[in-house]
């Protein structure tokens, strides 16, 4: 049997997003992960990312999202 873990690190800034999303987008669909990790994304994008495709189409995937917003970086 095999897992598959897609990770991303995204620092999700203005820079080239909506190609950025449609790139994280063609990656889940091609490998189709089981578990996909997400970290340093920003407040507007993670807004994004719940409303693609695959994390609103009916697969068997859980989402969780653990927010930290306490960062001041």
């Amino acid at each position: 049997m095999k897992l598959r873990i897609l990770t991303f690190n995204l620092i999700f800034d203005e820079v080239a997003r909506s190609v950025r999303m449609k790139a994280i987008d063609r990656l889940v669909e091609h490998f189709r992960p089981a578990v996909i990790g997400f970290q340093e994304v920003m407040r507007d994008a993670l807004a994004m990312l719940k409303d693609q495709q695959w994390a609103t189409a009916t697969r068997p995937y859980r989402m969780r999202f653990d927010i930290d917003w306490s960062w001041s970086g």
